[in-house]
């Protein structure tokens, strides 16, 4: 029995092959493309359960193709999780604002993706406010979602990844 179809966008075939195979030993029915555009033509003809995508990409990068989807009355309710390595606040600034409804770390670790995924599913896609924040970092000024529902879930986003990294830095 198949848990749900994601739909995973990933450019890099080694990564991709990687996380269906995490995805496919949990049931869940996985559908690969490999760029935005190849993503925004798939759903067109078929709607899955939740988007997975990689950040960056060539042509149509994971937070447009997250600002599409969400834009669409066709799509917008399909939860988006977003997959990255993060780098810098500005990043996760990105995240929230392209509308993405989570984010994990690009770690192919079983439990943490499957367990992040399932949570996604289980809340749904969240309700976009255009309604912004505006806030400083190290002399930088952003702009951020005001949406609580959306800030309460990349927190926990957040905070799920910093637990689940602080074993894995005491390895290195």
């Amino acid at each position: 029995m198949s848990l749900a179809h994601i739909l995973l966008v990933e450019d890099t075939l080694t990564q991709a092959l990687m996380m269906e195979h995490i995805l496919q030993s949990q049931n869940f029915q996985v559908s690969i493309v490999k760029d935005g555009l190849k993503a925004l033509t798939f759903l067109s003809a078929q709607k899955p359960d939740l988007i997975l995508s990689d950040i960056s990409m060539p042509e149509v990068d994971g937070y447009e193709l997250c600002r599409r989807v969400k834009e669409d009355p066709q799509t917008r309710a399909i939860p988006f999780v977003l997959l990255s390595s993060f780098h810098d606040a500005a990043e996760i600034v990105k995240v929230v604002n392209s509308g993405a409804d989570s984010f994990m770390l690009k770690r192919f670790d079983q439990q943490y993706v499957i367990e992040n995924l399932k949570n996604v599913l289980a809340n749904g896609a969240l309700e976009h406010s255009s309604d912004n924040i505006s806030l400083k970092h190290n002399q930088v000024d952003y702009s951020i979602s005001r949406d609580p529902q959306r800030l309460a879930s990349m927190l926990l986003a957040a905070f799920k990844t910093v637990v689940h990294l602080i074993p894995l830095l005491k390895d290195e």
